[in-house]
């Protein structure tokens, strides 16, 4: 497996950690203002 390949699948993985990251804020925070 070449590096850039490796990179790609980094970039890939952290993007979608970040997209997660994101929703979970927006559910997290009027749940809790909620209660």
């Amino acid at each position: 497996m070449s590096i850039s390949e490796l990179e790609i699948k980094w970039l890939n993985f952290v993007r979608r950690l970040r997209v997660v990251g994101v929703l979970l804020i927006f559910v997290i925070i009027p749940f809790l203002g909620f209660v």
